[in-house]
């Protein structure tokens, strides 16, 4: 193993090859780079290594009541009337639309 390489794998191509979502050609071609690369096989252990912690964990839920506590203080405005969103569609695009004069 060289542990020289110019070009080093993404994190995106490490973890797609640790779920086994990588075409086989690619899976190939990323397990050659592997062997010549400390690098990204450093990296791709640390990724499997918290993937595996992760795993580990168990599955948490909210307590009894936690949504509708939530939910109860969440605001959800009415629509706006026409001439408001007329108004703020011209704020964006003339300077001192904002306040209602063209």
């Amino acid at each position: 193993m060289t542990g020289m390489c110019d070009e080093h794998l993404s994190v995106e191509v490490l973890q797609a090859f640790l779920e086994g979502d990588l075409p086989r050609r690619e899976g190939a071609s990323v397990e050659e780079h592997l062997g010549s690369c400390v690098r990204c096989s450093s990296e791709l252990e640390v990724w499997r290594s918290l993937l595996s912690e992760l795993t580990s964990l168990t599955s948490l839920r909210p307590h009894e009541g936690f949504r509708d506590r939530v939910m109860a203080d969440v605001s959800i405005p009415g629509p706006l009337p026409l001439a408001a969103r007329v108004r703020k569609w011209i704020a964006v695009f003339v300077p001192g639309g904002a306040d209602g004069h063209i």
